[in-house]
């Protein structure tokens, strides 16, 4: 149980916003840029919502649908249009 812990909340916490932080350093457009951020904080908010569920901590849903909303209706009309 530990090892989930931390490994989830390593992930969530600490690699994908070092992944937003390099995307955001590389000079992307815009678009790109903010199409990686959407669908970083989308993930980072699912596997939260994941861990949370696997614990039984409350708020699992509230973060795991919280994260699909964001990837339904924000990362994939961006990733769409993006050009």
């Amino acid at each position: 149980g530990i090892l989930l812990v931390l490994g989830i909340s390593i992930v969530s916490l600490l690699v994908l916003p070092m992944l937003a932080y390099t995307s955001i350093v590389a000079k992307e457009d815009t678009q790109t840029t903010l199409t990686s951020m959407v669908g970083y904080l989308s993930a980072m908010s699912m596997g939260m919502g994941g861990l949370f569920k696997l614990m039984h901590w409350p708020g699992a849903m509230l973060l795991f649908w919280s994260g699909v909303l964001v990837l339904l209706l924000g990362f994939m009309p961006l990733n769409t249009i993006r050009s």
